[in-house]
């Protein structure tokens, strides 16, 4: 029996339709301290009681238009009908079948690697447990909700879709989860599924934007920095004269370095710096690698970390991806990043095995003990992937080695102390690097 789209919508629903624009309401904001987004332009509409306020507002992601490949709405609706054919041939069970995004301790490398088949499992319903029950009804749920938005070449959250049904969800992580498992399965970056992340990092800088509508955006002298938000309208950026990137962990270095305008002032030239305040979401990896890839010869690009073990995974995230999502890494990596700080030759540690006694640790501003935690993330790091014996990242090998010999970590605020503050080091060590 043939399955076609009026049996898709028996599980989906009717697709409701969104208008070309929605009704104005009033709002309370502070304009303040909302950040620009990068797009430049704001959503119409207001909120709704029944939605959170963050700075890209998921009450108005429906007002937002993205054409649709149909390739992929007949790829969410044969998952459905998958699903329909079962019920009509009264197997008894109906099941979903999905693709694993990573297996624990699985470098990168390794995961983009394996076959589908290796990835493939099932949920089914009614499930072997109540727990597979609800996540088979968690992914139905959310495919119902990205069918609907794809048919109307709308653009939603992530945020957005939770708030759809936070009963059924019960966590903003469930929904993160499983729109990347989605994404993974059907073999798709998860801006083709028109749905977003919250926007997080911040640029500032000598650029200019050209948007897939033609308009464009300068953002040479800004005032402010720039809430980097969907990337996927953007066509191209123009940073002919930009001569490095920086990419600052901390957004706390970043403002300090923005404050001081480093990026138009400093005697290494113009520049841009960025931030995704931490680990880095998808869209400040994605604008990362549009900028390295947009001008001939390309800028210099390097990162300003924490010296510990964390700063040197958040830094391997931009350069080499992540497991979580290794089928989007060839897209959202930067391979030509270069590590500027902090490191074990900018302290002023001595690398014996000893260490520092800890009152000499104690008087050193940014100079910290490393935890239990920190150790065992630095030996995991050590035994696997890019930082292994054969592994591509020696320097980074070196340092991590540095770490547990002396069992010190230090923040960037450490550099605070030099002469000239961090944003001195900061310019020295770029005309340094470049000369």
């Amino acid at each position: 029996m043939e399955v076609g789209r009026e049996d898709s919508e028996m599980l989906l629903g009717p697709v409701e339709t969104y208008p070309d624009a929605l009704p104005a309401q009033e709002t309370s904001t502070n304009e303040d301290v909302v950040p620009r987004r990068l797009s430049g332009t704001s959503s119409g509409g207001g909120i709704t009681n029944n939605t959170p306020i963050e700075s890209n507002n998921p009450a108005t992601s429906a007002s937002r238009r993205r054409a649709a490949d149909p390739e992929i709405i007949q790829k969410v609706e044969a998952v459905v009908q998958q699903i329909v054919r079962s019920l009509q041939q009264e197997e008894g069970k109906v099941w979903i079948s999905l693709r694993s995004r990573k297996r624990p301790g699985t470098s990168p490398s390794a995961q983009s690697s394996r076959s589908p088949a290796q990835d493939q499992y099932k949920l089914s319903f009614p499930g072997d447990t109540p727990e597979e029950a609800w996540r088979f009804t968690v992914v139905l749920r959310i495919l119902e909700l990205i069918h609907e938005t794809l048919v109307n070449d709308a653009v939603v959250s992530k945020r957005n879709i939770y708030y759809k049904d936070p009963e059924l969800f019960k966590s903003q992580k469930v929904v993160d989860r499983y729109v990347d498992v989605l994404s993974h399965t059907f073999g798709i970056q998860r801006a083709a599924l028109n749905v977003t992340a919250a926007a997080k990092g911040l640029v500032a800088g000598s650029f200019t934007m050209t948007f897939h509508d033609s308009s464009t955006r300068s953002c040479n002298g800004a005032a402010n920095a720039i809430l980097i938000d969907d990337v996927d309208d953007i066509r191209s950026v123009d940073i002919s004269n930009v001569l490095w990137i920086l990419v600052v962990e901390k957004e706390s270095t970043f403002r300090t370095l923005d404050s001081c305008k480093t990026h138009e002032n400093s005697r290494a030239g113009k520049g841009i710096i960025l931030t995704a305040k931490g680990y880095p979401d998808v869209s400040t990896r994605v604008f990362l690698r549009l900028l390295s890839i947009s001008s001939h010869p390309l800028p210099s690009i390097y990162a300003l970390v924490d010296f510990d073990p964390d700063g040197i995974s958040i830094m391997s995230t931009y350069k080499h991806g992540s497991a979580n999502l290794a089928h989007e890494n060839a897209n959202v990596r930067c391979s030509t990043l270069r590590w500027l700080g902090v490191k074990s030759g900018d302290l002023n540690i001595a690398t014996s095995n000893t260490g520092l006694s800890d009152d000499d640790a104690d008087d050193i501003k940014g100079l910290l003990r490393l935890s239990k935690r920190d150790r065992k993330k630095a030996v995991g790091m050590l035994g696997q992937g890019i930082c292994d014996e054969h592994g591509v990242e020696q320097e980074w090998r070196r340092e991590l080695q540095v770490m547990l010999m002396v069992s010190l970590k230090a923040e960037m605020e450490i550099l605070s102390q030099r002469p000239g503050g961090i944003e001195r080091w900061v310019e020295d060590r770029l005309c340094e690097e470049m000369s």
